[in-house]
């Protein structure tokens, strides 16, 4: 993909996307990733690209808009993450007269999630906003189920991401155990990490219930589990004689 490095060969990209599409080709998911890779390096490289697709009302225009320009687009403000741009590319689908896939709905909830991932750590105004973006993700879901567009696997991963970088290890938890009940698909490694994550929070059971979800068995998972249990274990009982010791001393004074 180096004629995607530069910039002003944005043109070029779409060009090929739409030429892929015309010929009854639907560009994948990973050639949309690998793509939107070059164009998240910057705002404005996001709004150049878009700027590229807006101007090309001529038909004879190779860069043309269709459901995979607008992807990648969307891909790399969601990698960005910039939120505000990934729902404003989102809502000018309609404008194009293009129906948003399952992929258009998890760039969204990537670009949310991300968002949320990026500001947990540091004293940030946006951790506040918490509840706006988990409303917007709820929203994002419930019009996907009204469109009759099934979860995929990437909805199903960055909505539980958004839930554990909310803080609601539990939620995430819950929201993974049922969609796999009702057989949505769920990728191993985010149920490792929400495993080892339980696990961490002292939820040993629901640790081992997660590793036991996995589509093959992962033996270390397991051990790991132990290992995290019984170091808490020792941690608990550390500070259980430390209590001891010092209420002992205080009486003895």
């Amino acid at each position: 993909h180096g004629f995607v490095r530069v910039p002003q060969q944005d043109h070029n990209v779409f060009g090929v996307l739409g030429e892929m599409e015309e010929r009854g080709f639907t560009p994948s998911r990973a050639l949309i990733r690998s793509l939107s890779r070059y164009l998240r390096y910057s705002s404005g490289r996001v709004d150049n690209a878009y700027r590229i697709l807006e101007t090309s009302s001529d038909p004879q225009d190779e860069a043309k808009v269709t459901l995979a320009s607008l992807n990648a687009i969307l891909s790399a403000a969601a990698e960005l993450p910039d939120v505000n741009r990934a729902f404003s590319i989102f809502e000018d689908f309609e404008l194009h007269g293009i129906e948003p896939n399952y992929d258009s709905y998890s760039y969204l909830l990537e670009s949310l999630s991300k968002d949320l991932k990026l500001n947990r750590k540091g004293c940030n105004e946006k951790i506040m906003h918490a509840p706006e973006l988990l409303d917007a993700a709820a929203a994002i879901l419930s019009l996907m189920e009204e469109k009759g567009i099934p979860r995929c696997q990437h909805c199903v991963e960055q909505y539980a991401m958004l839930l554990y970088n909310a803080g609601r290890l539990d939620a995430a938890t819950e929201f993974l155990l049922d969609s796999m009940e009702r057989g949505d698909p769920v990728n191993n490694r985010v149920i490792i990490k929400m495993s080892k994550s339980n696990a961490l929070a002292g939820n040993f059971e629901v640790a081992r219930l997660m590793a036991n979800r996995t589509s093959e068995p992962f033996a270390h998972l397991f051990h790991r589990i132990d290992e995290i249990e019984k170091k808490l274990k020792q941690e608990e009982y550390s500070d259980e004689n430390k209590s001891t010791y010092s209420d002992e001393s205080i009486e003895e004074e």
